[in-house]
């Protein structure tokens, strides 16, 4: 009965047409990273044949065709991990949010036959995919070693994780009730195990080098490379290695029925989870017995007021992008925040001290909180440019949690049927929209003060630089935020899922920002000059001294980066005006009717004369 379920599948995913696009997309860029890979392998050569007397070089074609090899491989590896989840962890959770998941457990099918058949048919889907890049594949691995055996290992490396992953999206997706909370969660997952992973190999390699030397390695050493050994088996390169160095083919199928061990190590019990699980969890999320936020936890909440859907937003809501993340309560979440500023405002610190400073000095004047000793251990020219990375990261990551977070507040409630309720209220759509995303911003403000204090007063000690780049990026910080939440409310108008919403969310956010400072770069230089400009006159007329030491205001890169917040404060302001103004305009006249002369329209209408007493139509 597995049949019925992915005979839907491949129908449905061969409708869908933007797959086609990304099969295009994905062979072009093959094609120029070939392209451009050959330009640099031909210049090479030249340059070798001119250097060595006419005599090109025998292993050149061969050492550039392994090169193209194992980025490709590494390539695909990148893409399966990032493409999977976005086509398989809706599998489940589309059928939720259309309501035929209840309809497909009540048929003749059971579990097993619903979950495998959604399996096989998403994998097809990123098989179609992935194998875009097989002719190319083929025309460059003949001379970079891959002969038949090794071909198929090469395959063997591919499907396996694209099996393993489809696995874990399914399980997602049974879990979560959205396509978006699922596809974030895995990507959440990944990060982690890409993150434990490389701090093992660290860690591993920091005791060996501390090692005495005749001694043995200690118990938890000897785990760290057994462990370091077994991980070794997720690498495609691993693999594929000794076919490269010096043609093993046996050693390299020894290594590939690990990788395939491995793989399917993770898959498997994914897979029984979600077989398990599917009717179960349902059940439980028709029923909504899940736990909560606010079971079992005194939560205190400011009364209504005047604007019920900013209330809703910041009390009830809050900033979590997750559901499960509601379950923390908002002054854990404030602590948390607090301490990991100390601490990575601490690791920059420590990472900047001067050469001839002990820990024990470090330690009294952390002790008595002695800023202004603290700040002569520390070296302010890599301190600043160490708190100005933090601060950029962190302005990254707010802007990202705010606009996740209202990517789903309008396609979310679509979702869930509750909007068509929302535009029945006597609520103006300038009170929905705004009150939205003035809402989600008052949950996040709190979280950003939390940052800014102990980032600030730990600045203080890598001297006056690093204090000015800290609030100047926390000013560049909060419009990042707004920006990122109105470009989410005009995806969440425009888009049917709270996925595409997110998609749309990024595009509009980072792409959308990229390419216009990109354009608006010139006249960003162009500020940058007269800036500069500016403070010579103004260290000639009063001799300040401000070009010829090593200040926050000393060189053309500072003003370059001073035109830049400013441009990207402007660039922030300016496009969000435009997208909640659209926002508004297109839930007012489209989704909405209109009671209101004052309410915005986006196409232009006719007037008519209206009675006086009477509303407008």
């Amino acid at each position: 009965m597995v049949g019925p379920v992915l005979y839907l599948e491949m129908l449905l995913g061969g409708r869908r047409g933007r797959q086609m696009i990304f099969r295009y997309i994905y062979a072009g860029w093959l094609i120029l990273q070939l392209t451009l890979s050959y330009f640099i392998y031909r210049t090479h050569a030249a340059t070798s044949s001119m250097a060595f007397g006419g005599l090109a070089d025998p292993n050149a074609t061969s050492d550039f065709a392994t090169g193209f090899v194992e980025v490709f491989v590494v390539q695909q590896l990148i893409i399966i991990l990032l493409v999977t989840p976005a086509f398989a962890a809706g599998a489940i959770t589309e059928e939720k949010t259309r309501g035929t998941l209840q309809y497909m457990l009540t048929a003749h099918l059971t579990a097993a036959e619903i979950v495998l058949g959604k399996l096989l048919g998403r994998m097809a889907q990123v098989g179609l995919l992935i194998i875009a890049g097989l002719p190319v594949l083929c025309f460059v691995g003949v001379w970079g070693g891959l002969h038949p055996p090794v071909m198929l290992a090469v395959f063997a490396v591919t499907i396996a994780p694209v099996f393993a992953i489809a696995c874990a999206s399914l399980l997602a997706s049974v879990w979560c009730r959205q396509t978006r909370d699922a596809v974030l969660s895995l990507y959440g997952v990944f990060a982690l195990a890409v993150l434990l992973m490389f701090v093992s190999l660290w860690l591993a390699g920091y005791l060996h080098n501390r090692l005495p030397a005749g001694s043995g390695p200690s118990t938890f050493l000897a785990f760290l490379d057994t462990l370091n050994a077994a991980l070794n088996y997720f690498n495609p390169l691993f693999v594929l290695e000794p076919a490269w160095e010096n043609g093993n083919v046996r050693l390299v199928w020894q290594r590939l029925i690990g990788s395939l061990l491995a793989w399917c190590a993770v898959g498997l019990p994914c897979l029984g989870l979600a077989v398990w699980r599917l009717r179960a969890a349902y059940i439980r999320q028709l029923e909504s017995t899940g736990k909560r936020r606010g079971d079992g936890i005194i939560v205190r909440r400011a009364a209504v007021g005047d604007e019920p859907i900013r209330w809703k937003e910041r009390q009830v809501e809050g900033i979590a992008p997750f559901p499960w993340l509601r379950w923390i309560p908002t002054w854990l979440g404030l602590l948390l925040v607090f301490f990991l500023t100390i601490a990575s405002c601490s690791l920059v610190l420590w990472s900047s001290l001067q050469p001839n400073i002990t820990n024990a000095a470090v330690w009294k004047a952390l002790t008595s909180f002695d800023l202004l000793a603290l700040g002569t251990m520390v070296d302010a020219d890599q301190a600043v440019w160490k708190f100005r990375t933090q601060a950029i990261v962190a302005m990254l990551l707010a802007s990202l949690i705010v606009g996740i977070r209202t990517s789903g507040t309008i396609s979310s409630e679509r979702e869930q049927q509750t909007w068509e309720a929302l535009l029945l209220t006597p609520l103006e759509t300038k009170q929905l929209i705004r009150g939205k995303l003035w809402g989600i911003l008052g949950a996040a403000i709190p979280y950003l003060l939390a940052y800014a204090v102990p980032a600030v007063t730990l600045a203080l000690a890598g001297g006056f630089p690093s204090v000015f780049w800290t609030v100047i990026w926390l000013a560049v910080t909060f419009l990042a935020m707004y920006y990122l939440g109105a470009a989410g409310l005009f995806a969440s108008v425009r888009s049917r899922s709270s996925w595409r919403s997110m998609l749309g969310t990024l595009a509009f956010g980072y792409l959308g920002m990229f390419i216009i400072y990109v354009v608006t770069l010139p006249v960003i230089g162009l500020v940058a000059l007269i800036i500069y400009l500016f403070l010579m006159m103004t260290d000639r007329v009063y001799n300040l001294g401000l070009t010829r030491a090593a200040s926050v205001l000393g060189d053309f890169d500072t003003a370059f980066f001073i035109a830049t917040c400013i441009g990207l404060a402007l660039i922030f302001w300016l496009v969000s005006w435009y997208f909640v103004g659209d926002a508004e305009k297109r839930v007012a006249d489209r989704e909405r009717t209109r009671h209101w002369k004052e309410e915005p329209i986006s196409r232009p209408r006719r007037r008519v004369a209206v009675p006086a007493g009477q509303f407008y139509k």
